[in-house]
């Protein structure tokens, strides 16, 4: 992730000094022993630090890799979905001082007054790096990809939530071994599931991922030329037809 500012300075400001963009791993858990008219759940706000991205993170995919990106420092969370609820959540609001002197020690936050005059000049890009099955790949089938996300705070939604999927893939390479040679691979997949225009406070946008309820499977057949003979009866006719000609040479 990272904030552009497209303005008409030549040089551009430090963003740092106006906005922050601010990771936690997000809890809403069931109470078990609650009181009546207790709120039955408990939130927390776990935070996630986060540095410039090493350029291993982008899998040799951008030449970009060198540019401002932030990545989360920790890349290991627990995601669930139900009764007790962990997803990861970014927000980008407004600048502020914690926040800033963790990558600016010298510098302080420009005021709202000072952020919303650059505003209309500033997008937020937000890159998620998924994986996908190229089935005509015999090799290494499972492929890194690079999707960018754009948004600009002065006039787009507000909340976006994504679904982080596990899917796999079976492979049936030859269909007349299925029975002990398909082979299974995982891999994860990121879906923008839908936007949102609520009203927040203190925020310009936030961003939810989630793990995703449902398991994704794709299947790959390959047939090979008595597989193809064997669908369609095509085998026995020939082993009939074998079995005839040795059959009149007696």
């Amino acid at each position: 992730m990272q904030l552009s500012y497209r303005g008409p300075e030549a040089v551009p400001p430090n963003l740092d000094q106006y906005f922050s963009i601010n990771m936690f791993e997000y809890h809403s858990l069931f109470k078990r022993n609650y009181s009546v008219g207790e709120y039955p759940r408990e939130e927390k706000f776990i935070p996630i630090p986060h540095k410039k991205c090493p350029p291993e993170r982008f899998q040799g995919m951008s030449q970009d890799a060198a540019g401002d990106w932030r990545c989360a420092d920790n890349i290991n969370f627990t995601l669930a979905r139900g009764l007790d609820v962990k997803m990861i959540l970014i927000n980008l609001g407004y600048c502020n001082n914690f926040t800033l002197q963790m990558y600016h020690p010298n510098l302080t936050c420009k005021s709202r007054e000072e952020t919303d005059a650059i505003l209309p000049f500033v997008a937020y890009v937000l890159t998620t790096l998924e994986q996908y099955f190229d089935v005509s790949d015999f090799e290494n089938p499972i492929k890194y990809n690079l999707k960018a996300y754009q948004y600009f705070p002065s006039f787009d939604f507000k909340q976006a939530w994504f679904n982080i999927a596990e899917n796999r893939a079976i492979m049936k390479d030859s269909s007349f071994y299925s029975s002990y040679d398909a082979k299974n691979q995982t891999y994860v997949s990121i879906v923008e599931a839908y936007k949102d225009n609520g009203i927040l406070v203190n925020d310009f946008y936030q961003m939810l991922f989630i793990i995703d309820e449902n398991l994704h499977t794709t299947t790959r057949v390959v047939y090979n030329l008595v597989d193809a003979l064997t669908d369609t009866g095509g085998l026995a006719s020939v082993i009939t037809f074998v079995f005839t000609v040795l059959t009149l040479r007696i």
